[in-house]
């Protein structure tokens, strides 16, 4: 997006106690606050895409997790071998095409579609 000053970057809006994960960072805001990130590269998830320990119950979410984990990974040697582990994690069938749809965005380097599929099987839930 590009901002009335002309620069471009991920422009977000938080509101008090919303939470923000920039590459494996999480920021909690005590008021409402605009950002710019202007880094092509962060790893980046805000809002009620970011998931803690206490929350992943489920299947379903304990994979967004390990997904979310491996995408906040410091270097891409990092997010291959968290990857090569997620794969290895046994998966009920449900969960399985939604895996296999998260690994070919993950290979075409499109973590966040990645992680999207993975959060619908227990959104909707």
């Amino acid at each position: 997006m590009t901002t009335e000053s002309g620069r471009e970057g991920l422009s977000l809006e938080l509101a008090p106690a919303e939470t923000l994960l920039i590459n494996g960072v999480t920021i909690i805001f005590t008021e409402r606050t605009k950002l710019l990130i202007t880094t092509p590269s962060a790893r980046v998830l805000h809002g009620k895409m970011v998931m803690s320990k206490e929350v992943a119950t489920t299947p379903a979410r304990e994979l967004y997790l390990l997904l979310q984990n491996a995408y906040m990974q410091s270097t891409d040697e990092g997010r291959i071998v968290a990857v090569a582990q997620l794969d290895e994690v046994a998966a009920p069938q449900d969960l399985r095409v939604a895996w296999n749809d998260a690994l070919n965005h993950i290979s075409n380097n499109r973590w966040y579609p990645a992680l999207k599929r993975i959060y619908r099987m227990f959104e909707k839930k």
